[in-house]
């Protein structure tokens, strides 16, 4: 008998192995070349998002590629995937500069994304996100099982 026929596995000292998770939007986002993106960018302390005051409406957490379908189709493939992502900011500084400026072009900005900000405590564990670019919004891809509700620390009024 050979000595490896002698030694039997201890099911005790095997480990689960967690499954992979995956992106909620994955059969849109897999077909789209680099998309979703780096996996090992870090998350910071808090994370803002523009909502509606309730923060149960139906609209906060959907991507752009959901509630604007048709402006996506013929657009670049960068602009695409990221159409598939949430938009998140790093400060709420950031936040409201940005609405400041789209505001003085798209007429009812406020009321379509809302003029309050989430401040969400995202890790890892809840997705994956862009490096934040010289405005301090990145993009976050969410995990299926990712739940807004259970993630967001306060919600404030921007103006």
């Amino acid at each position: 008998m050979k000595d490896s026929d002698n030694t039997k596995s201890d099911p005790a000292q095997a480990q689960p192995v967690a499954p992979k998770k995956q992106h909620r939007y994955k059969k849109s986002i897999q077909k789209i070349a680099g998309c979703p993106c780096d996996q090992n960018v870090p998350f910071q302390d808090s994370s803002f998002r523009a909502v509606q005051a309730d923060i149960r409406h139906q609209n906060n957490f959907l991507p752009l590629a959901i509630l604007f379908p048709n402006r996506y189709k013929t657009a670049n493939t960068s602009d695409v995937c990221s159409s598939w992502a949430l938009s998140m900011y790093e400060n709420p500084k950031s936040l409201k500069a940005m609405i400041l400026h789209v505001e003085k072009s798209v007429r009812n900005f406020r009321k379509l994304i809302g003029d309050h900000h989430a401040e969400l405590k995202l890790t890892s564990n809840h997705g994956t996100r862009t490096q934040a670019d010289k405005n301090d919004h990145f993009d976050f891809f969410e995990y299926d099982d990712c739940d807004f509700q259970k993630i967001v620390i306060s919600i404030n009024s921007i103006f």
